[in-house]
């Protein structure tokens, strides 16, 4: 018997996950996959436009995939749901079906939901883990993929900070801080990216801001944040105006 909750995108909603109205965080969401993914994942597949997860149909897999999908389609609106029963398998396809200067953006999040760790604590899926929190950590405690193109007529600024002495466990430290209490109190900082090179250990952080005034008291704060607080030791800070995004 085939048994499908399908889930429509809306292809007019912004870009962006919002778990602002949700009831678990991100942590305890990424937590929900992961107790899944231990019971009864068979098989991922990244298709060009989808990530596919399969898995046992046994116990109440099927109802918890169901209310995760559920839950997802909340905070992400822009991305299609499928969770198909077929025999003993459940087959769950998160798909892209928007084109244009949007398709990018969707594409690197569903480059991150493919990547999720099969378990908490994996020692294998390092890189996997570096991926989600990549995902995670753009602002505040909330999920955003935001498209390039969303941006073109806006004036932002940007503080670019470099890191050396990086880890992976204190990448993993500051995602969890930020999926917990979101930015320093005060700061008005719109975006937040991640860059992690694990072989050499540095860090590249870009804050982005919406006028010079909010840049400034961010940069302050941010600068007076106890090292611990940081991915590891700073050893260069620019700030400026973004005068250049292009889609090639």
């Amino acid at each position: 018997m085939t048994d499908v909750l399908h889930i429509p995108a809306q292809l007019d909603a912004p870009i962006a996950c919002d778990l602002s109205t949700a009831e678990d965080t991100a942590a305890e969401r990424l937590a929900d996959y992961q107790r899944q993914f231990e019971r009864a994942l068979l098989r991922r597949e990244r298709r060009r436009d989808a990530v596919v997860f399969t898995f046992r149909a046994e116990g109440g897999t099927r109802d918890a995939l169901h209310d995760l999908a559920r839950r997802e389609a909340a905070c992400c609106p822009f991305l299609e749901y499928r969770v198909e029963t077929l025999g003993d398998e459940v087959i769950w396809t998160t798909s892209n079906r928007l084109t244009g200067s949007d398709r990018a953006g969707i594409d690197a999040f569903l480059d991150a939901l493919y990547a999720l760790p099969d378990h908490t604590g994996s020692e294998s899926g390092d890189q996997r883990r570096l991926d989600h929190a990549a995902c995670i950590a753009i602002p505040a405690s909330a999920r955003m993929v935001r498209s390039v193109g969303r941006r073109e007529e806006m004036v932002v600024f940007v503080r670019v900070v470099r890191f050396t002495d990086v880890t992976a466990e204190r990448v993993e430290s500051l995602v969890a801080r930020i999926d917990e209490t979101g930015p320093p109190p005060g700061v008005a900082i719109k975006e937040l990216q991640l860059v992690f090179d694990e072989a050499q250990g540095t860090a590249v952080v870009l804050q982005y801001f919406d006028n010079e005034e909010s840049l400034r008291a961010g940069a302050d704060t941010f600068a007076a944040m106890d090292p611990s607080e940081t991915p590891g030791s700073r050893v260069s800070v620019d700030t400026g105006e973004l005068k250049v995004e292009r889609e090639l």
